[in-house]
């Protein structure tokens, strides 16, 4: 199973979003899961991205991760994920970021 993240990027090129990711602990949906984000026609720097329970409980978050053009980056997410967040900025207005959410039952 994978989910696309939509991204919508501002004036000033930046994002916040957010997706609904279940794995593990109890989860009838997945036992694993991952989120991968990258970018294409140019860099982005990935300012926060955070999983987080059912109840908004913090139980990973990656800062200042760097794609540059034509590049991903993945992290497993822990067991009890329930959604994910991603913050950040590309570097110009032609660059592509992008984020997904996959999981394997």
């Amino acid at each position: 199973m994978m989910a696309a993240i939509p991204l919508r990027l501002d004036a000033t090129r930046t994002f916040h979003e957010a997706i609904g990711a279940e794995v593990g602990a109890g989860s009838q949906v997945a036992s694993k899961g991952f989120v991968t984000f990258g970018s294409t026609f140019g860099g982005t720097t990935w300012s926060r991205v955070t999983a987080l329970s059912n109840t908004g409980a913090v139980l990973a978050t990656w800062t200042d991760v760097r794609t540059n053009n034509n590049t991903s980056a993945d992290r497993e997410l822990p067991a009890g994920t329930r959604s994910v967040t991603v913050e950040g900025q590309s570097d110009n207005d032609g660059t592509r970021p992008w984020a997904s959410v996959w999981c394997i039952r």
